[in-house]
């Protein structure tokens, strides 16, 4: 047990992880276009189609890598009490608050057409029951669910079969998909309908956040660097290639969580160089934010100013360097305000 446990995955290789998914997020956002017209001038083709279009499918990975991580470490905190575990959320939330009220006050400066709206869509964006901001946001409504429901979930899979659990939460995720991107369910109540989408984009997630509970369940991650250990950094370069290449060949979203599994098992076998390490931690610590802004910046705001250079690695860099300055900035914010918070409930007590 002990020698399995050295062996999972450490606190900052799950940083890593999230730092990898935020850069894929962004890659996927910007790359992922059948039009380049306006945006970059790629220098590389594959027949009609750019090189990092190809690529970019694979950056589709970002959100079960996401969930992946959520997963593994809800089994990690299966013992922490609920009200622990809360605390967390809150001050997630309070970043997210933040985020939407600066969302609101550019929308009201720069005169945008949709952004804030009417009283009830800044209640809906704001409470998460009916998000129409930013697309990117959707995530945060299903992270909450997922949490919530983490206790049920953990209990779950304890008690079930691992092979079993495994064709479940498959199921589940491949009528999820089909009702999500093959055949939506739409009703004439929107009421309705928004609860339908919830439910799928939480069935869809579901299966990436179960599968990084087993696998930190049955220490998965040290099986394969135990098996795999004489030659780690070959198997893990191996499946990360494959990962892009299969997604090339299948350029359906369906496949995402299956490469994203790949991928991070491909990853736990690499040996990283220490810098390397340090600069996808930092990201990592940032990439909340960076996944709750970089919209505003690419699509909603400021197209102009990310696509300036009409490059394929201008606006990345430029969109990165601007969702890291603003995440200081509400890092800042957020730490002031938990404080305060923290402050007044010790004098209440």
């Amino acid at each position: 047990m002990i020698n399995n446990e050295l062996k999972e995955y450490t606190r900052d290789e799950s940083l890593i992880l999230k730092g990898i998914a935020i850069l894929f997020m962004l890659g996927l956002h910007l790359y992922n276009r059948d039009v380049t017209t306006g945006f970059y001038e790629p220098w590389i083709y594959i027949g009609n189609q750019p090189f990092i279009y190809y690529i970019s499918f694979m950056f589709d990975a970002c959100v079960p890598m996401y969930c992946f991580v959520a997963g593994y470490a809800a089994y990690i905190k299966k013992d922490v009490s609920l009200k622990k575990q809360s605390s967390r959320i809150f001050e997630l939330l309070i970043n997210y608050w933040i985020i939407v009220l600066i969302t609101i006050m550019l929308g009201i400066v720069l005169h945008h057409n949709k952004i804030p709206g009417s009283f009830s869509i800044v209640l809906g964006n704001l409470f998460l029951y009916k998000i129409t901001y930013v697309g990117a946001w959707w995530f945060m409504q299903t992270y909450m669910l997922l949490f919530l429901t983490s206790k049920c979930i953990i209990k779950i899979i304890d008690y079930m079969h691992p092979v079993v659990m495994s064709i479940v939460i498959f199921i589940i995720y491949i009528v999820s998909y089909y009702f999500r991107m093959m055949n939506p369910v739409l009703t004439d109540d929107q009421f309705i309908n928004e609860i339908v989408n919830i439910i799928i984009l939480y069935g869809t997630s579901l299966f990436s956040y179960c599968v990084g509970i087993m696998f930190k369940k049955y220490f998965i991650i040290s099986i394969l660097r135990d098996g795999l250990k004489k030659y780690p950094n070959i198997f893990g370069v191996v499946i990360i290639i494959s990962c892009f290449i299969v997604h090339i060949i299948i350029k359906s979203m369906i496949v995402a969580p299956f490469t994203a599994l790949l991928f991070i098992c491909g990853f736990s076998l690499l040996t990283l160089n220490s810098k390397l390490k340090k600069v996808l931690c930092f990201m990592g610590k940032h990439s909340t934010n960076i996944w709750l802004i970089h919209m505003q910046f690419y699509m909603v705001f400021f197209k102009d100013v990310i696509f300036q250079t009409n490059t394929v690695i201008g606006c990345f860099i430029i969109l990165l360097i601007l969702c890291i300055c603003c995440s200081f900035f509400i890092k800042y914010l957020v730490k002031r305000i938990v404080k305060v918070i923290c402050l007044k409930n010790n004098q209440n007590l």
